[in-house]
Order: structure tokens, then C-alpha cells, then sequence
């Protein structure tokens, strides 16, 4: 009886112990809640073809940066440019408020995004121009 009474305990524990590990809450939070932060530029990759002459730039200023604010507000700085800006994450898509030369905001893809690392990319493509540009940053510690 004894026997049973400890084999029964122990299958009791094991269950137990995978319940509470299958049921884990998830802690990573959505993208609009990791993007939160200032964000450090450290590495960003542009191939720019304009009527049929490509250009390729890897050049940035090691104080770029990107602060995403909770109320959806942004501050961007790249090179000698700074901007306040507005900002939303939808369908792993960062929308930025920023307009570019015809208006339209910026839609970059996210192609990472973890707690210390961001990955973006955008493509934008007319007659004479094609811009495909890769941008890594990492997270700025608190």
C-alpha cells in the first residue's frame, strides 16, 4: 500500500511539474511593447539604383538612433538629420509618420525584433528609382 501511496505522489508531481511548465505565460510581450526604447544604429545597408546606376552605402553615424516612445511618439536621428515623428507596429510592420519626398509614410519591414535587437527593411521602388535598405540596431541599456 505504501508502494502505491509513493508511486501515486510521484505521478502527481510529474504532472504537476509539466502543467505548470506547458502553461508558462508568455513574457516576450508584442512587438509594440519590445519596440518601446532608444534603439542604437549598427549597421545599415543601402543598395540605390537610379536610372540604372547602383549605388551601394553602408554609411552611418555611430550616434544614429531611433527612441520609440510608449505614447507612439518618436525622435529618429540620422547623420546630421533629427526628427520627431509618430509611430505604429501592425502586421510586423513599423509605420513611421515620417513622409518621404512624395508624401507617403514609411513602411519598413521587421524582420527581427527581440528584447535587445531590431531588424528592419524597406523597399521602395518608381520608374527611375529602386531603394532596398537593411537597418540593424540594437537596444540601448537602461
Amino acid at each position: 500500500m505504501k508502494k502505491i501511496l509513493i508511486n501515486l505522489t510521484a505521478i502527481v508531481v510529474l504532472v504537476f511539474a509539466i502543467a505548470s511548465t506547458g502553461c508558462k505565460k508568455d513574457n516576450s510581450g508584442s512587438a509594440s511593447v519590445k519596440i518601446v526604447g532608444k534603439w542604437l544604429v549598427k549597421k545599415s545597408i543601402t543598395h540605390q539604383t537610379y536610372q540604372g546606376i547602383t549605388r551601394h552605402d553602408t554609411t552611418f553615424n555611430s550616434n544614429d538612433s531611433y527612441q520609440f516612445n510608449v505614447n507612439g511618439t518618436a525622435f529618429i536621428k540620422e547623420s546630421d538629420t533629427e526628427e520627431n515623428t509618430v509611430w505604429k507596429v501592425s502586421n510586423n510592420k513599423l509605420v513611421l509618420g515620417v513622409t518621404n519626398e512624395n508624401g507617403i509614410a514609411q513602411v519598413l519591414d521587421i524582420n527581427t525584433l527581440t528584447n535587445t535587437s531590431l531588424e528592419l527593411h524597406r523597399s521602395e521602388s518608381s520608374p527611375d528609382l529602386t531603394v532596398d535598405q537593411t537597418i540593424t540596431l540594437s537596444k540601448e541599456d537602461s
